[in-house]
């Protein structure tokens, strides 16, 4: 059985200043630095779980990208690659919600959302932020 969750589209940082957040809200925010602001709404599960993404070039040319995903919010996926994805394309990733090898069958997330930053990390992978629009379980 899935289950269809649409979520309304929003700015994932925000610009809602600390002070304003519900307690629950705060303990799930990061601790940060003296010059730096933590601005997301939602809280982090940082993880290692397996995904898919597909999508649509700039050239109009369809790809699948396997990654790894490093966290995930209610709002956000941020994953890794090996290749870039241009910022702002439409894609969707599937996630096998374990890392647990001996599943066979195990829980699955698939996204629909946008990219919003890639970042060339030093051990020549690419950090993907992508902002979801709606997701389903199954």
């Amino acid at each position: 059985m899935a289950c269809n969750i649409r979520m309304q589209s929003s700015d994932p940082i925000g610009d809602k200043p600390r002070s304003d957040m519900s307690s629950m809200q705060r303990m799930t925010q990061p601790n940060v630095g003296a010059h730096q602001i933590e601005r997301r709404r939602k809280g982090r599960i940082m993880c290692d779980y397996p995904a898919i993404v597909k999508g649509t070039d700039g050239q109009g040319m369809n790809f699948s990208e396997s990654g790894r995903v490093v966290n995930l919010s209610a709002s956000g996926v941020y994953l890794m690659t090996r290749n870039s994805i241009q910022k702002y394309a439409e894609v969707s990733i599937r996630i096998a919600l374990s890392t647990d090898q001996l599943l066979k069958d195990p829980s699955k997330l698939t996204t629909l959302g946008n990219v919003v930053r890639c970042e060339q990390k030093p051990d020549g992978k690419v950090g993907i932020a992508i902002m979801l629009r709606e997701y389903k379980f199954f």
